[in-house]
């Protein structure tokens, strides 16, 4: 069996877009690796999702029709990767668990965060965010304070339990593939 090699970088990232694309690629070029797409990416990452927020509503005794679901992403002012990789889990998310509503919020582009947590009722926060750091500990919050915001807000990533099997898998599909 082939071992993943010095080749192979694995960017911990939610989207496929300028950062991930422009500066992690140039540096990973120029040192001769090929860079695999991002954790955001991770085919198996919506049914772990879902899997959570079903957890969540229930923890809360809720039930996913009267709940809205607010996806908290980065966003970007340079590439819409991010954005359409958002909106287009918290489209699945909507459908597939039946949420009264679900929108999503952007710290970096509209609509920002503050303002999509407005008037949402019985709510929860899916932060799409990779790390506990920046954005997830300044920026969100104080997104969802200011919109009085009240449901729960669930971790990052990287405090999933499943995170570490999601990667595993990728990365031995990937050296299975190649």
């Amino acid at each position: 069996q082939r071992q993943m090699c010095i080749r192979d970088s694995y960017p911990f990232f939610m989207a496929d877009g300028y950062f991930v694309g422009r500066v992690i690629g140039k540096k990973a070029e120029a040192l001769g690796l090929s860079v695999l797409p991002p954790f955001g990416h991770e085919p198996a990452l919506t049914d772990t999702i879902m899997a959570a927020l079903t957890e969540c509503l229930a923890a809360n005794e809720w039930h996913a029709k009267d709940t809205a679901l607010l996806v908290a992403a980065h966003g970007s002012a340079v590439s819409e990767k991010n954005a359409e990789t958002t909106k287009a889990l918290t489209s699945r998310l909507e459908s597939a668990l039946g949420f009264g509503s679900a929108r999503p919020g952007f710290v970096e582009q509209e609509p920002f965060l503050g303002d999509a947590a407005q008037d949402l009722g019985q709510a929860m926060c899916l932060p799409f965010f990779a790390l506990r750091a920046g954005h997830y500990i300044e920026d969100v919050p104080d997104a969802l304070a200011s919109a009085a915001f009240s449901g729960p807000l669930l971790p990052p990533f990287i405090e999933w339990p499943q995170t570490p099997a999601l990667i595993a898998q990728s990365l031995r599909t990937h050296v299975t593939n190649a």
